[in-house]
């Protein structure tokens, strides 16, 4: 079954949805254990292609088991396919202002080391405003809406952190 939606002051274009994060996070993630020699583009393409493989799982599963699909409820394919391409398609917004870090870093002279380690930086910082959004859709305090941002990009650190392990100890 489909989470319910959270809009974002920006529209249909930045859901703040289970897909968005989990786009956000897979493009980090396939971003942190890329090798330091390549070139910013290249990390680009590789992290949103492994976006990509993981928005196709998704649309796939919700289209064929999600969106109120039960005994009684006779959904077709194409309105769940149209709505899983819709809940889906924020995997590759969000990861975008970490991607425009890495595309600027050619222009501007930084290393490549120096490029991934800003756009992992830029990507914590939108975990935490993805947080900071929940909570303040959820109409909690600045508080908690802050702490809920920390937390959100605490995990995303938490998440790099085992699969860089993974990678390191395998």
């Amino acid at each position: 079954m489909s989470e319910e939606l959270t809009q974002h002051p920006l529209g249909q274009l930045f859901l703040l949805n289970p897909d968005s994060i989990l786009g956000l996070m897979m493009f980090s993630v396939v971003l942190s254990v890329q090798d330091d020699n390549v070139a910013p583009f290249e990390l680009i393409i590789v992290s949103l292609a492994g976006v990509f493989a993981l928005w196709v799982a998704h649309v796939f599963a919700h289209t064929i088991a999600g969106h109120r699909v039960t005994e009684d409820q006779n959904v077709s394919l194409g309105h769940a396919f149209r709505a899983s391409v819709h809940d889906a398609m924020p995997m590759f917004l969000w990861p975008a202002p970490s991607a425009v870090v890495l595309l600027f870093a050619p222009l501007t002279g930084v290393s490549t080391t120096l490029a991934v380690n800003l756009s992992l930086a830029v990507m914590f910082a939108t975990l935490f405003l993805f947080g900071y959004l929940v909570f303040r859709y959820r109409r909690r305090s600045v508080s908690t809406r802050i702490l809920g941002g920390l937390a959100t990009a605490l995990v995303g650190m938490i998440v790099i952190g085992v699969e860089l392990l993974v990678r390191y100890l395998h």
